[in-house]
């Protein structure tokens, strides 16, 4: 398994932790997995740790995981998802797009503390 899920030590978001190539069969799983725990702990936000990982799935795979996958796996559009990437890295730029023009709250950040402060923004 290239990828760890866990309960933020304040509980109120899904940490997933990728490592290796984002390879459609990856990202499949740890969205998958990512969402079965988020309906568990009633949790709806995700920082998802993309650094030292590039993605290598294609612009058809990214398109069909935001407009077709997200809707069988009944992803809440109000959640939220930040994810974290390395400065460099643009390989992710693209389904971050896809995500947001599908009606998602995703940003991408290159620093985990600014990631970590857009999620708790409007919590109670």
């Amino acid at each position: 398994m290239n990828y760890d899920i866990s309960l933020s030590e304040d509980g109120k978001h899904i940490r997933v932790r990728v490592s290796g190539l984002i390879t459609s069969s990856l990202q499949d799983s740890f969205i998958k997995d990512t969402i079965i725990e988020a309906r568990k702990r009633s949790v709806w936000r995700f920082f998802v740790d993309m650094r030292d990982v590039r993605n290598v799935t294609t612009a058809f795979e990214q398109y069909s995981l935001a407009y077709e996958d997200m809707n069988k796996l009944a992803l809440d559009r109000s959640s939220k998802i930040a994810v974290c990437v390395d400065e460099d890295d643009k390989s992710h730029d693209f389904v971050v797009t896809v995500f947001q023009n599908a009606g998602f709250q995703c940003r991408s950040f290159t620093d985990e503390s600014d990631a970590l402060k857009w999620l708790a923004d409007g919590d109670p």
